[in-house]
Order: C-alpha cells, then sequence, then structure tokens
C-alpha cells in the first residue's frame, strides 16, 4: 500500500493500519519482554536473538539494494536500512528493560522522554527519533499483567471496540487529504513538521493516547478461538525481517510504476498478495529454512 498511496481508498487504509500495527506490535512485545529485565542470561539472549540477527540482515539488505537494485548504499551497521530499524530500536528497548521495571512511574516518565524527543534533531544512528518516539508504547507493555487484557473479553467491550474501529476508519476515509500524517511514522522532529513545540507535543501526546486506545480495540476484535493461522502469529518476526525482499524486489522490477497497480482493483490485488506472502513467511518449512539466522545457536560462543 506504501507504494500506491495515490489512491484515495489505498491511502485511508494505509493510514488506519499505521494507527496502530506498529504500537499494537511493539505493546505486544513489551509484554513478552516482561521476564527479560530478570533473564538469568539476558545479555546473551539479547546478542542470539536480536543483535546477531540484526547484524546478518542488516548486511544482507544493504548488500540487496546494492548488487540486485543497483543503487549505492553507504554500508553502515548503525544506521539501520528500511524496516531494520524496528530490530535495532527493539536491542535498545530490551536493554532497558532492568531500568523501567525499577524505576517509579515508569510510564510516566517514558511519555515525558518521548515528547520532549521532538523538541530537538537527534543523530540519525539508530533511528533515534523512531526509538525514543515509541518507546511509551513497549512500556506499557511491560507495565500490563494477563489480568488487564480479561476486560477486553467482555462483550460490550468488543461490541464498543468494533464501533469505534468502524468510525476511525469512516474519519481516515473522509479526511485524510486534509491532515498530515507524517506524525503516525514517528521519525522527525516538531520543526521539520511545521510545528511550533507546543504543537508538536500536544499533537504527539494526542497521538499516543489515541494509538494505544485503537490497539487495545483492535485486541479486543481479534476472535478468541484457535484458527489455523493462530500458530503462525509466533513467527511474525520471519514475517518482517523476509517480506522487505519481496517488496524492494517488486520495486526494482517497476511492479509499482506499472499503471494498473494504482488503480482500486489493482491496489485490492497487491493487498491480496501481501496477505498471502504474510502467510506464506510464517510457515513452517519457511522457519526451518530461515532459523539459523534468526534464531542462532551460539552456545559455543559463550561461557557457562
Amino acid at each position: 500500500m506504501e507504494q500506491v498511496r495515490d489512491i484515495h481508498g489505498t491511502l485511508a487504509a494505509y493510514t488506519f493500519i499505521y494507527l496502530f500495527h506498529m504500537p499494537l506490535f511493539i505493546i505486544v512485545t513489551g509484554y513478552f519482554s516482561r521476564s527479560f529485565g530478570v533473564a538469568k542470561d539476558r545479555s546473551v539472549k539479547l546478542v542470539t536473538s536480536l543483535v546477531v540477527p540484526y547484524l546478518i540482515f542488516q548486511t544482507a539488505y544493504i548488500c540487496f539494494e546494492r548488487y540486485v537494485g543497483g543503487a549505492h548504499v553507504r554500508f553502515s551497521l548503525y544506521d539501520p536500512y528500511g524496516l531494520m530499524w524496528f530490530i535495532l530500536a527493539l536491542v535498545v528497548w530490551r536493554a532497558s528493560t532492568p531500568f523501567w521495571q525499577r524505576v517509579r512511574r515508569p510510564l510516566a516518565i517514558a511519555v515525558v522522554v518521548s515528547v520532549t524527543s521532538g523538541l530537538f534533531p537527534l543523530p540519525g544512528e539508530f533511528d533515534l527519533h523512531n526509538t525514543i518516539g515509541m518507546i511509551p508504547f513497549y512500556v506499557l507493555g511491560l507495565c500490563l499483567r494477563p489480568s488487564h487484557f480479561e476486560v477486553l473479553r467482555e462483550r460490550g467491550v468488543r461490541i464498543g471496540s468494533a464501533a469505534l474501529l468502524a468510525a476511525v476508519a469512516v474519519a481516515c476515509w473522509l479526511w485524510v487529504r486534509e491532515v498530515s500524517i507524517k506524525p503516525l511514522f514517528w521519525g522527525d522532529p516538531y520543526k521539520e513538521m511545521r510545528f511550533t513545540a507546543l504543537e508538536g507535543m500536544t499533537v504527539k501526546l494526542g497521538l499516543l493516547a489515541a494509538c494505544t486506545v485503537i490497539s487495545f480495540a483492535v485486541l479486543a476484535v481479534v476472535p478468541r478461538r484457535h484458527t489455523w493461522f493462530t500458530r503462525l502469529g509466533a513467527n511474525t518476526l520471519y514475517v518482517y525481517l523476509l517480506h522487505g525482499f519481496v517488496v524492494y524486489f517488486a520495486r526494482y522490477q517497476g511492479l509499482f510504476e506499472e499503471d494498473w497497480t494504482h488503480t482500486m482493483p489493482g491496489a485490492l490485488v497487491l493487498a491480496a498478495g501481501a496477505a498471502a506472502l504474510a502467510v506464506a513467511l510464517s510457515l513452517p518449512p519457511v522457519v526451518r529454512v530461515f532459523r539459523p539466522v534468526m534464531e542462532p545457536e551460539l552456545g559455543w560462543a559463550f561461557r557457562r
């Protein structure tokens, strides 16, 4: 959808998805990182589960861009390429987990850090605006407990959540051309988005609140029963890291420059293809092939 946002319906759907997809992904990541702060071998796990895969895929994407895409890309391990920003951000977030679990009022502190981070430009390394700007979602996940999700199972909450999502979708359709969606990318200081300091902080604070509410609304309407795709959810990181090669290759081949892709039927075909790709990349055979680089066995490199 990112490649064909000139279509009104595609832009509306893209904006709707951006209101929750990364915030929710980060909240869930934080929730499943609660034990990381007290893990006995957390430094080893950080290296094997994130740092090494980051180094491998950062190198792979840069080489792919250079030798398949034919573009000159500066090789840097500190300036994440494209979608690799999330993995590097996750390294920073997980490394900071013990601090958030020890400090008082962690969520309030995270919100203040996020909101004030846009007041001045930050170095491009580590994609710090994204990393710091979205850290409240990670800290929120750390603060959640299983009992918090029980509220989402109530029938009234699920109905209200469905109504809220429908209203947000309609609002995106009606007003997506009237407002800038740049704040949804969390990657620029307020000055670059032509906000005053007060405007920028107000927008980010409102966005943090809105994205959180919408994310929980999405969680509320997720089916509780087990389906054929339930187990595939454990492999989302495989989908995330591998799908870029397919999308970038399609871009290199000029797929998104074809006239038919810039029509509503064409956009629907692309969306269906993306859904099929997500399922394919989360299947067990793909996981088995790529597990050595996604979840490398590096016990030999560390002392007991």
